[in-house]
């Protein structure tokens, strides 16, 4: 008899399933549709990604190769091109575009305005275009108008920093200010951070600018 009553049981719970799956199976297929074309669209954005990832590789190294054998206009296209793209490769594309511009046609301003999008960034390649940016600019620029280019720049601990403020080393010397140019050579000279390239320079600067005589004691007055 309890045979009988377990089977009874089960007919009216497998009842109770099939009415419920008449019910609501619509959205159960529903759902896993969806599921189904999210994971689709999610691979195919990968790959299309992947796709155009690939391509701006190639771009960016039919550009270096174009800029190694001279022919800097198509440098020139193909590096704008991954600048344009806005990849991951665009700040490094940059900065390959402003060499092509500079040593294609010595085009400073041309190398100036690739930097310069770079250096309105937060990338890793950032505070390399400003202090490149205010090497093409140091001929044209004042003593205290490069210091304020390179205000973020000289602020750096690493070699960056170091090469900035040997800029403004030789900026001051080139103006005649003799005292602040031995002062900042004498500091990298010492400075923990300045590459040794920087420091045999900065000896060598140290050999050659004036020493500044001492302003003379005025006598006291009674």
């Amino acid at each position: 008899m309890s045979d009988v009553f377990e089977e009874v049981e089960e007919d009216l719970n497998r009842d109770k399933w099939v009415r419920r799956w008449e019910k609501y199976g619509w959205a159960v297929y529903l759902v896993g549709a969806m599921i189904v074309a999210a994971v689709a669209a999610y691979e195919f954005m990968k790959l299309q990604a992947s796709n155009a990832q690939v391509k701006n590789i190639e771009i960016f190294e039919s550009a270096r190769s174009a800029l190694t054998d001279g022919e800097y206009s198509n440098a020139e296209a193909e590096f704008s091109n991954v600048v344009a793209q806005g990849s991951d490769l665009a700040p490094l594309a940059s900065h390959y575009l402003a060499q092509t511009r500079l040593e294609g046609g010595g085009d400073r301003a041309g190398a100036a305005e690739a930097l310069a999008v770079n250096a309105a960034s937060d990338d890793p390649f950032a505070k390399i275009a400003v202090l490149k940016s205010a090497y093409l600019a140091a001929d044209t620029q004042s003593l205290a108008e490069l210091e304020a280019r390179l205000s973020t720049v000289l602020q750096d601990e690493g070699p960056i920093g170091a090469l900035a403020l040997e800029l403004i080393a030789a900026k001051a010397f080139e103006e005649g200010d003799f005292g602040r140019a031995r002062s900042e050579f004498a500091l990298l000279k010492v400075l923990p951070n300045a590459p040794s390239g920087v420091q045999a320079r900065a000896d060598a600067a140290l050999s050659v600018i004036p020493s500044v005589p001492e302003a003379p004691i005025e006598p006291a007055t009674e």
